[in-house]
């Protein structure tokens, strides 16, 4: 569900306490913390402040833009997203053909022909491409491991958890650690060997 975060920002930055502004604009207390948190809202308030702390007059018609932005970028996401089922349907079905170009004897040949690997992946990265438009465009999480880099100075993003693989031998408790040793002699030859006296 779409909710109306850009008045619910202005409300933030004239200081209205954030249970408020849930209540006002209809927002679920841990979206509008989650949004908060994703986009900045408080380093981005402390640019928009002045000294003496009113919102410029300028700051509301600013994110209205932004939001319109956000909107139209959605539609032309849409679109594309739209565009790329219907060639990975044909992809699927062995229909798809893309045309290629030969010169010949200084003509130019068009002619259409199965997707190479080459095609595949531009179709990959075209998929990529509109799915980070549509991860803009609405806000969300995007794409670098499920976080959304933090726009507050001085932090960093949460590490990825790690997975260690331990030889059963080593994963085991301490205890239940019992490595049989079988002792050899083994003879040496002397390091030292002295000729005899003469």
């Amino acid at each position: 569900m779409a909710y109306s975060y850009t008045p619910a920002f202005v409300a933030y930055c004239k200081g209205a306490p954030i249970e408020e502004i849930s209540a006002e604009f209809n927002i679920p207390i841990g979206s509008l913390k989650s949004k908060m948190r994703q986009e900045g809202w408080k380093s981005l308030a402390d640019s928009l402040l002045d000294q003496n702390g009113p919102v410029p007059g300028n700051a509301a018609e600013a994110l209205v833009r932004i939001e319109a932005n956000r909107a139209k970028n959605y539609e032309t996401a849409t679109t594309l997203r739209d565009a790329l089922d219907r060639t990975l349907a044909q992809l699927e079905l062995g229909s798809l053909r893309v045309k290629k170009y030969w010169q010949h004897k200084g003509q130019i040949v068009e002619y259409d022909a199965e997707p190479s690997i080459a095609d595949v992946l531009n179709i990959a990265v075209f998929a990529r491409t509109v799915a980070d438009l549509t991860y803009r465009a609405l806000g969300d999480t995007v794409a670098n491991g499920g976080h959304k880099a933090d726009a507050s100075p001085g932090t960093t993003p949460p590490t990825p958890p790690i997975t260690i693989v331990l030889p059963d031998v080593i994963a085991r408790p301490r205890h239940a650690h019992t490595v049989d040793i079988e002792s050899v002699a083994i003879e040496h030859p002397p390091l030292l060997s002295v000729p005899p006296e003469a």
